[in-house]
């Protein structure tokens, strides 16, 4: 049982970037408060998106004129996010944490941590965005310009993804409503 402690005290350790016990107490309230904060945020600017596609398409914008203002958007608030956590210096989308962890186990055993950091990616993209892209990649981008190249690649392959399934929604959604009305 005690190995168990120590085991779940180097993991928190590591993620956390610290060694004693009572920092990793206040990182893990800080980081209590603030991430359910953030991902209620981001799932309000999800139906919130929802509703300005919808809006969009009910005036007829084209899917590319769509895609273009979730693009730009999506860089914005991400931008903001990678702003917050620099400035706070509070690891608010835990890829720091993560990033951290994965090094660790790569450190262990390398295809492994490659086979998870791969995962991670295509969850990063998908699904998390540019913030945490580069975030989680901060320290092997070389320089700012690969930093702004990653993050607006990101966000746009994002985008496009999400600018499909929003559309695709709204015209399924629209006409389970139209149907629901004749």
């Amino acid at each position: 049982m005690a190995k168990i402690g120590k085991l779940t005290k180097k993991i928190v350790g590591t993620f956390f970037g610290v060694e004693s016990a009572e920092e990793m107490k206040k990182k893990g309230i800080v980081l209590s408060l603030v991430v359910p904060a953030l991902r209620g945020f981001e799932w309000f600017l999800l139906g919130l998106t929802a509703g300005i596609v919808g809006f969009l398409k009910y005036y007829n914008v084209p899917e590319w004129g769509i895609f273009v203002i979730l693009w730009f958007g999506n860089m914005a608030i991400c931008g903001g996010v990678i702003f917050a956590n620099d400035k706070t210096e509070v690891d608010l989308t835990l890829m720091e944490g993560l990033r951290r962890l994965i090094n660790a186990g790569i450190e262990k055993s390398k295809v492994s941590g490659l086979i998870i950091e791969t995962l991670i990616i295509v969850r990063l993209i998908i699904w998390d965005g540019p913030d945490r892209f580069v975030i989680f990649f901060r320290s092997r981008l070389n320089s700012q310009q690969s930093k702004v190249a990653i993050f607006v690649i990101a966000s746009a392959i994002q985008m496009a993804i999400w600018t499909a399934i929003y559309v695709a929604g709204y015209e399924n959604f629209s006409e389970v409503f139209k149907s629901l009305f004749r």
